[in-house]
């Protein structure tokens, strides 16, 4: 898994997103000319790949079905990204954690491992993934452990109820 940040003015870490095996890094900036606006960082082991730049734009060109995907790639993340925005900007905390959780659950969740729900995270990612402190995430993974929707050990993250976390999620949608 990496994770895919930014620095703010205040040195506060935003994740943006994360990306799992298989996803599609730097695409946006290397469409558009433009540098890297945000820094990816491998949370687990991971294997690289790199397409070159002039193989990238040769594929776009002669291959219709690539610069569909493209298109498609490019839609569904700025669809994502509004729609965090909107949430970090409204939901309240509680509301924002549930969110996190279920999306650490999907990306963390493999073909090989379908019903996995146990995932590990550092809780300053956590927090920097809802838009809050490491204190605010601690604190609130610490009340939802109290209602049983989950458990931890150290830095994993165990999932008991999810229903009630999409739930708790989707409240003000």
């Amino acid at each position: 898994m990496i994770k895919i940040s930014k620095i703010g003015g205040d040195g506060k870490e935003q994740i943006i997103r994360l990306a799992k095996g298989g996803d599609i890094l730097g695409y946006r900036g290397l469409v558009t000319g433009t540098l890297h606006s945000a820094s990816a960082i491998a949370i687990d082991d991971c294997i690289v790949c790199l397409i070159r730049k002039p193989d990238f734009f040769q594929q776009m060109n002669e291959n219709k079905e690539f610069s569909n995907g493209l298109l498609q790639l490019l839609s569904k993340a700025l669809g994502e990204t509004e729609e965090r925005m909107l949430h970090l900007a409204y939901k309240p905390v509680r509301e924002r954690l549930a969110e996190a959780l279920l999306l650490l659950l999907r990306t963390f969740r493999t073909e090989e491992n379908p019903e996995a729900l146990t995932f590990s995270i550092l809780r300053d990612d956590l927090g920097a993934l809802m838009g809050t402190t490491k204190e605010t995430a601690t604190r609130m993974l610490s009340e939802f452990k109290a209602e049983g929707m989950l458990s931890t050990h150290g830095s994993a993250i165990t999932i008991r109820d999810p229903l009630k976390l999409v739930s708790i999620a989707t409240q003000y949608d």
